[in-house]
C-alpha cells in the first residue's frame, strides 16, 4: 500500500494552493478548525458542569483536592474547579457567590478555611 494521493487545489478558507486534508481545507486550516471545535465543546461542558455545580453545591463532593500557585485550596469536581474557601462559604451562607463577593481569611492562612476564619467582602478592597 503506498501513500493516500491527495488532491493539489485552493483551501477553501486561506486560499493557499496545497494538498487539501479534508473538506477542501489546507492541512494548517483543517487543524485551526478542529481546535477551534475542541475549544468550543470544551467552554460548554464547563458551562454545563458550573450550572450544576451551583445547583449542587450543597450536597456534592469534591474529586479532589490540589493547590493553586497562590497556596490557596483548590477542590475539583468532575470538569470544574473552585476554591475551597469559596465553596466552604457557597455551603454556610447556602446560596452561590456573585462574582463581585470576594472570601477572605481573617488570620491570612490561605490553609486555614475553617468557617469561622472566613469574611465575605463585596469587593476585594479592603481598607487599611
Amino acid at each position: 500500500m503506498g501513500k493516500a494521493i491527495r488532491k493539489i487545489g485552493k483551501c477553501s478558507e486561506c486560499g493557499t494552493i496545497t494538498e487539501h486534508h479534508a473538506r477542501g481545507l489546507c492541512v494548517n486550516c483543517y487543524n485551526r478548525q478542529l481546535r477551534q471545535r475542541h475549544r468550543e465543546v470544551c467552554r460548554q461542558l464547563r458551562i454545563r458542569d458550573k450550572a450544576y455545580f451551583l445547583e449542587n453545591f450543597k450536597t456534592i463532593k469534591p474529586n479532589s483536592a490540589t493547590s493553586d500557585k497562590n497556596g490557596y485550596k483548590v477542590v475539583v469536581f468532575k470538569n470544574f474547579s473552585t476554591y475551597e474557601h469559596r465553596w466552604i462559604m457557597m455551603k454556610e451562607m447556602g446560596r452561590p457567590l456573585f462574582g463581585w463577593e470576594t472570601v477572605h481569611h481573617i488570620n491570612g492562612n490561605k490553609l486555614d478555611n475553617r468557617p469561622k476564619n472566613l469574611t465575605l467582602f463585596l469587593t476585594n478592597f479592603i481598607d487599611a
